[in-house]
């Protein structure tokens, strides 16, 4: 620049000299000026071109060296995703360089570079693939394949549905419907001048098409052919035309995994299917033969896939509706769970979520049973988000398990078999509004699903976190759906190896009346669905020997913290053991003053001392003498407890108390593993010497003994040399007194 600078400043000169000197008449020096000004330029501009060019390639040579470092640091990054990732990290998807060229285009090589520090420092979250394109691995492998053509299969099955928020998914799910000929429901939606418009709320459509997914339990089938299956009770055919009727509900997915889809045999089951598919309407849980059967349905919501899956358990014994096989059509059937788990199992590594949608239970039973329950565990086991069913035609308990929420049964939503009050349309705008907006507020978004109580002719809404409600609504274990008139609700939590012992008991009378008024929650967590031994065992071999089995400190602390995490403290936490004052009226009054308990049930020999440590505020016991676990000292004091909470009806109660054998309380008990959370076993309890051990354990026996019931020392055979250290002789001499 400075170059082209003189350069100009010497032509200007030449020209101002001709100028002043006069010469432009001079011919001669005319054409000497216009020479060298000439030469001058032209040398000039060639000086500043060579130094231009020199200034692009090194600019060039800069870029060319970025780009090399850059595509460099590309390939080793694809190395290291390819070489290291594990399977589940990369979505157990065919990775390969072209994927990760692909994605390199889509979302820029730093995208690729930043997922490969990741995975060399350690991390394998799949949340780092949402966190740098906000799309899961399910969700990019799927775009892979729209945009390439590679396995074009694993499009088939998805559908892409836009959310109305981008920060959270709302799913829905209905009880049974049922839009049968001459049917109930139906003979009112036709006498209807708005058919179904005229039965539901505009109000309550309008929720549920605002849901970004929204199943129903299609309980009939849609064909003209085929005739009702011989000995059956109920059975339910709709014409294929009634199919536009789940436009109303805003249907996204239909569940075909019930006990009367087959209602009018085979052809009937695969008109239903063909009438769904023409509607343009997913469906899960039967099919044409087993692989449609179990083939889950996908939804793209918001860069997350999840998957849908159904089966059912109806019927155990009878035969009606044929299980689907290899080359024959009906539906999935989870008479036991392993075809199931492997069905949830397949669809879990294919996608980030899994609701495992089944049809289970006994008609008209507001319970679940134990066969729901040890199904669930083992769907939860398999991968299960969240299990919902259906089939009993009312409400059944939900529970939270392992942070997985099981709806056992919603009831019915359009379906009765005796009048029109018994559906979804009954009262919704008069009696249960304010209810309905009250509840639908709260529930957290990501799960929603509406509902109809089948038999109280009442309707409802609620979710599947409805088991933290309190405030005057409630929803009890057994589904029931209630008010407690503005009264405070007080919530036991009970953890136990025996949840079926607590159920039965607390469930009647007057605590059971209280608990239908919303006034009383008690919910029983078993501690065997926290052990991470795959046998499910909750307890060891005692440090130090001895007779009988402690109880492990791991499952009862994952129990405990499950329970807090729900609550959003830690409340006051009752061990039931005969180390503590004894229980009384007193005590009974100051418990009722809380919103919260937990009461730790007790069993074998003991608990592992580091968690009670840890989790116990309160040690109490109901009377001196020996039962075999913690469930009924709970229940006792939960029944004391709750006659104080205000509008249960009190009574006065009274106790008698004797002595244990020997009058000493029992020393701390220990377990595996050797540490726990910073706690070690006492050293002498892994001495192996015995005269230790026990003079150890008797010493801790005399000291628990004279801190927790000191008025069980005066009682108690103890040396002299111990009423000496431990100073019982007063105690001794108050006696004789």
């Amino acid at each position: 620049m400075k170059r082209r600078h003189r350069v100009y400043f010497i032509v200007i000169i030449a020209v101002v000299m001709f100028c002043l000197c006069g010469c432009a008449q001079d011919e001669n020096w005319t054409d000497f000026l216009e020479t060298a000004v000439l030469e001058i330029v032209q040398t000039g501009e060639l000086q500043v071109t060579e130094e231009v060019l020199a200034e692009q390639e090194e600019s060039r040579l800069q870029e060319a060296e970025k780009e090399q470092e850059q595509a460099e640091a590309f390939e080793k990054a694809c190395e290291t995703i390819l070489e290291i990732s594990t399977g589940e990290f990369i979505g157990y998807h065919p990775l390969d360089d072209t994927f990760l060229a692909w994605l390199a285009s889509e979302y820029g090589r730093e995208c690729v570079i930043q997922t490969a520090e990741e995975v060399k420092a350690g991390r394998q979250d799949t949340k780092i693939w949402y966190d740098l394109t906000g799309n899961t691995i399910h969700v990019l492998w799927l775009l892979y394949c729209r945009k390439t053509g590679v396995q074009q299969y694993q499009l088939e099955h998805v559908t892409w549905q836009d959310c109305a928020s981008a920060d959270e998914i709302t799913l829905a799910f209905t009880g049974d419907i049922n839009f049968a000929e001459g049917y109930v429901t139906t003979r009112h939606m036709d006498a209807c001048a708005n058919g179904i418009y005229d039965c539901f709320s505009e109000d309550l459509l309008s929720v549920m098409n605002d849901m970004d997914i929204i199943m129903v339990n299609n309980e009939f089938t849609y064909s003209t052919r085929g005739s009702a299956l011989k000995g059956k009770a109920y059975t339910f055919r709709a014409d294929p035309s009634r199919v536009s009727l789940l436009e109303a509900f805003g249907t996204d997915i239909v569940n075909l995994a019930n006990n009367h889809v087959y209602d009018f045999g085979p052809d009937a089951l695969l008109d239903t299917i063909s009438t769904l598919d023409g509607a343009g309407i997913p469906h899960v849980g039967a099919g044409a033969n087993l692989k449609e059967a179990e083939q889950p349905h996908y939804f793209v919501c918001n860069g997350r896939k999840i998957a849908i899956v159904a089966a059912t358990q109806i019927e155990r014994s009878l035969n009606y509706t044929k299980e689907a096989t290899e080359d024959t059509p009906g539906v999935l059937k989870t008479l036991n769970a392993e075809k199931f788990v492997k069905v949830i199992q397949k669809a879990k590594k294919n996608s980030d979520h899994v609701i495992a949608v089944v049809h289970w239970g006994t008609e008209g039973d507001s319970n679940y049973g134990r066969d729901q329950y040890q199904l669930a565990k083992e769907f939860v086991l398999a991968g299960a988000d969240a299990i919902v069913g259906g089939h009993t035609h009312c409400l059944q308990g939900f529970e939270i398990m392992d942070g997985v929420p099981i709806i056992y049964s919603l009831g019915n939503f359009w379906f009765s078999s005796r009048d029109i009050g018994y559906g979804a349309c009954e009262d919704y705008d008069q009696q249960n509004r304010r209810a309905y907006d009250e509840l639908s507020s709260v529930y957290p978004a990501e799960f929603k699903n509406l509902f109809d109580y089948g038999g109280n002719r009442k309707t409802a809404c609620t979710g599947f976190y409805a088991e933290s409600l309190c405030f005057g609504y409630f929803a009890d274990e057994r589904g029931n759906f209630n008010t407690g008139a503005g009264e405070r609700t007080m919530t036991f939590y009970i953890l136990t190896l025996f949840p079926e012992m607590i159920g039965q008991a607390l469930h009647t009378s007057i605590i059971g009346k209280a608990q239908e008024r919303g006034l009383l929650c008690i919910r029983t967590v078993n501690i065997r669905d926290y052990t991470k031994d795959k046998h499910q065992k909750t307890d060891d071999y005692p440090y130090g020997g001895g007779a009988g089995m402690v109880m492990q400190a791991q499952p009862i602390y994952d129990a405990y913290l499950a329970v807090t995490e729900q609550i959003g403290y830690r409340p006051r936490t009752i061990y039931l053991t005969p180390q503590g004052p004894t229980f009384t009226q007193t005590a009974a009054k100051e418990f009722a003053a809380e919103e919260n308990l937990i009461f730790l049930c007790g069993h074998y020999e003991g608990v592992d001392e580091r968690v009670l440590e840890e989790i116990v505020t309160d040690y109490i016991s109901i009377g001196d003498y020996v039962l075999t676990g913690g469930e009924l000292p709970a229940m006792v004091m939960v029944d004391a407890i709750s006659r104080m909470v205000p509008g249960v009806l009190t009574n006065e109660a009274s106790g008698a108390s004797e002595s244990f054998e020997g009058s000493l309380l029992e020393y701390p008990q220990y377990s595996r593993p050797k540490e726990w959370n910073g706690k070690k076993v006492p050293d002498v309890l892994m001495s192996g010497d015995h005269r230790k051990i026990e003079a150890w354990r008797r010493e801790k026996s005399i000291l628990r003994t004279k801190q927790y019931r000191p008025d069980l020392l005066g009682k108690a055979d103890l040396t002299v040399r111990e009423k000496a250290v431990y100073g019982a002789y007063d105690l001794d001499i108050k006696r004789k007194r």
